[in-house]
This record gives structure tokens, sequence and C-alpha cells, in this order.
């Protein structure tokens, strides 16, 4: 309806994926680089997916390590389509991170980035008021003054890290951009994130690879009033990943009487086969929503460059997660 497009206040909520580490750039510019080499990931969600208007996000990345200046640089496309009317937001943007070493066993690494935006409606996928009564294909209704928005967008991030475990914080939408498409004043609210994980390696190769690890995260994220807890492990038995997560907050915050706060169950499973990765995951849902909605899909592809350090520019190395 035609309502729905000139509502004076709106609360936009950004892309979530449950396989969140494999979205690093999304989940934290600090992020960029960490990796030996060079990276390039795919990700791809599709939201409630028998619903005839599903909610579905894609990205893609490119990072690499410049281990001459202790630095990683990244850039990032996000792709998001939601509902009837066809909302589209694209992003695009690069990213620019410095990792400090406190001591042997402890490092810091800092991140910011700067996103370019374009937010639009598909107005040949609406229906208005006035066709409903007349059964034109035309309506005077859609001649709002609505255009594409476009607003650059600043992410900041910090993460803390030892050998085996990390601790991280981010920050997007720092600039609260106007993201309004009718001319008004919309401002898009900061994301907050923190997250946190460690990894147990319980079988190591003759030549020092992983073989078999143990891997337990957190990630928690809010946005006005809306928030978000993520917790959940997985077992890498080289080549192949399992992992059971838990998405939701019951018994500690509720949005409105009886609400429960819940959301879904996500499982996880994927296979690494030397430099490429590849994940999938279904969310159950465990809310109200279950009969009707289906679930949401969600895939990874992540393809690695290695490049070997010398003694020289050897220092310690966040060990991300594998997926």
């Amino acid at each position: 309806m035609s309502t729905m497009l000139i509502t004076i206040m709106s609360y936009g909520q950004d892309i979530q994926y449950a396989q969140y580490y494999a979205a690093p750039l999304y989940l934290n510019p600090a992020l960029a680089g960490v990796s030996d080499g060079s990276r390039l990931i795919f990700n791809y969600r599709s939201q409630w997916a028998s619903l005839p208007s599903a909610f579905t996000s894609s990205s893609v990345s490119y990072d690499i390590n410049l281990y001459n200046v202790n630095s990683g640089v990244g850039v990032v496309m996000n792709y998001d389509k939601a509902g009837s009317g066809g909302l589209r937001t694209i992003t695009f943007g690069g990213v620019y991170s410095y990792d400090l070493q406190v001591r042997r066993n402890l490092s810091i690494r800092a991140g910011v980035g700067l996103w370019y935006n374009q937010r639009n409606i598909d107005w040949s996928k609406l229906q208005f008021n006035d066709q409903l009564v007349s059964g034109n294909e035309t309506s005077y209704e859609s001649a709002y003054d609505m255009e594409d928005t476009r607003y650059f967008d600043i992410p900041l991030g910090i993460i803390m890290y030892g050998e085996w475990y990390w601790v991280g914080y981010s920050i997007y939408h720092v600039n609260t951009p106007n993201y309004s498409l009718v001319g008004m004043e919309s401002m898009l609210d900061p994301r907050h994130t923190v997250h946190a994980g460690v990894r147990m390696v319980t079988k190591m190769s003759r030549n020092n690879q992983v073989e078999q690890s143990l891997f337990f995260s957190a990630n928690y994220k809010a946005q006005n009033k809306w928030d978000q807890f993520d917790i959940g492990a997985y077992y890498f038995m080289d080549p192949v990943f399992i992992g059971l997560w838990y998405r939701g907050l019951p018994g500690l915050k509720s949005y409105e009487s009886g609400y429960s706060n819940q959301d879904a169950v996500v499982l996880m499973g994927g296979v690494k086969v030397k430099k490429l990765k590849f994940i999938y995951s279904y969310d159950i849902t465990t809310s109200d929503l279950w009969q009707n909605t289906g679930g949401s899909h969600e895939i990874s592809v992540t393809l690695e460059h290695y490049k070997k350090r010398t003694k020289r520019k050897r220092r310690l190395r966040l060990k991300c997660p594998d997926f």
C-alpha cells in the first residue's frame, strides 16, 4: 500500500548473517587483512524462503594482508533486497586496518572504512489504492517525490587477540546518515557489535597444521532498540566443519509483553579443500513465525591465497575461525 512508502518514521535494520565470521569486513573493519595473504569471499542469504517476497542479501569482499606495513586493506560490496516493493540497498566501499603488537602474545588491530550506499524501490512491483479502485495499470499516487537515496557511511572497529582467542567491537553508521526515500529526515541508527571467540586445537599434523579443532563464539549486536545475541560452536575435522548456533535473548529482554525474544537455531556444515572453503547453514525458526517462514538458507564461499612470512616479519597472527 502507498502509505507504507510515505511513513515519516522508519527503523531500518542491517543485513544479518548467521555465518558472521564468514563476512569479516561486514562484521568488523579491523578484520581486513588478517589472513596469511589474500582472500576472496562470497556470501548469500535467503531469509524466510517460504514467503512470496523473501529477504535476500549477498556480499562480495576481497582483502589482503600488507605485512611490510603491519596493515590490511579490503573492498566490499553488499546487495540487499527486502519485501514486495523490492526495496534495494547497494553498498560499495573500502576498508583499512592497522595491527599493533603490544607484546609477544597480545596484539590490537584497529580498522576504519568509507562506504557509499544507494537505496531505492522498484515502483513496478507496487500497487496503490487508486489502482485497486479503477483497475488501471498505472497510478497517480506513484508520483510521489521519491528518488534514489545516496549517502556515505563510516564503520569503525577494533579487535584484541592472543594466540587462540579474540574479542572485538565495531560500530557502523558512525555518521548516522539520512537514508530517507521521500526527502524527509530519517537517520540510520548506529549498529554496535561485540564479538569474541576461542579456538582449541585438539590435533596437529606433523608439519604443524591444524587437523582438528573446537571453536566457540558469541556475537552481540544492537541497533536502535533492537538487539540480538548469537552463541554457538563448531568442530573442524579436516576437511569437514560441523556447527550448531542459537540466536535470541529469551528471559533477558522483551520488547513487548508476551514476546519471547527468541529467533532461531542454526545448523552449519561445510568442507575445506586446500584454498577453498564452502559452508552452508540453515536457520530453524524458533519464534511464532516458524509455521510460515520456511527458515533461512545461507552459503559462503572463501578462496584464500597464502603467502609465507619471512622470519624477520613474523608476528602474532589472529587465528580466525575457519568459516
